[in-house]
């Protein structure tokens, strides 16, 4: 498969976001090496590890300008990072379960389609709309969480999250659900 380069094509203009897909795609192309290269199932799992931990943080990093900004598209480019996170965390689950399930050159593929479609697509999008910003726009009522949860549990995490950014009934389902189970932090003032 012919490796990843970040052109022109690919740059927002905003410094942080593109040194995050400069290295995003550094990693991509390493995963790649290692697909190519037969690697032991160790060190590609390592890669996956590096690869989830920076799309982690580079959502996170991206979402909070958009917040800052009050990007009108906010709500949408955080069900599509969602989205991929959900499909990532599932597909390494079962690489660590059993690393012969996971067709590898089928998820570089996929991973590279991905990452260069969002960039050149939504990301430059995102940072056209956010350099041309007046100041007047108010952030959408949606807000960047980062939880820390067994690996386990990820799965239901992304899937929750997932129902409550949707406007379609199920959101307002689950919260009835989680607050039968109480509050995530004791009041203090009920002790």
């Amino acid at each position: 498969m012919t490796k990843l380069t970040f052109t022109a094509e690919l740059a927002t203009e905003i410094k942080a976001i593109d040194d995050d897909h400069k290295l995003l795609i550094d990693i991509l192309n390493s995963l790649q090496d290692e697909i190519d290269a037969n690697t032991a199932p160790e060190k590609v799992g390592s890669t996956l590890v590096a690869l989830l931990r920076h799309v982690e943080e580079h959502f996170a990093r991206e979402e909070r300008i958009m917040e800052r900004y009050g990007y009108d598209g906010l709500g949408m480019h955080m069900r599509q990072h969602q989205q991929l996170l959900y499909t990532a965390h599932v597909v390494h689950k079962r690489f660590l379960d059993d690393p012969a399930s996971v067709d590898l050159s089928e998820l570089g593929a996929f991973l590279n389609n991905w990452v260069i479609g969002h960039i050149a697509g939504p990301d430059v999008t995102f940072a056209k709309s956010i350099k041309s910003f007046s100041g007047d726009r108010t952030s959408p009522d949606l807000r960047t969480v980062t939880v820390r949860v067994p690996a386990d549990r990820i799965d239901t995490i992304l899937r929750c999250a997932m129902i409550l950014a949707e406007t379609n009934g199920a959101e307002i389902e689950l919260a009835k659900f989680v607050d039968t189970i109480g509050p995530a932090v004791p009041n203090p003032a009920k002790r």
